[in-house]
């Protein structure tokens, strides 16, 4: 839906406002894929350290006692 607001946007412009019009979009579409994904990631990345650290405490706890 977006795009087709944008499109119709794009044709009633002149071109100057074209090249912000496609610039924004091109934001948009990277803020709203790549931002989660890099939430994500990060989330991910410290639940699987977590986890790490856990298992190797109960490793060293077992060859200590």
């Amino acid at each position: 839906m977006l795009e087709v607001v944008l499109l119709a946007l794009l044709a009633s412009t002149a071109s100057a406002e074209r090249t912000t019009i496609v610039a924004s979009l091109v934001m948009f579409r990277v803020v709203y894929y790549l931002v989660p994904l890099i939430a994500a990631m990060i989330v991910a990345g410290a639940a699987e350290l977590r986890r790490s650290m856990r298992a190797t405490r109960a490793l060293e706890g077992a060859h200590v006692g």
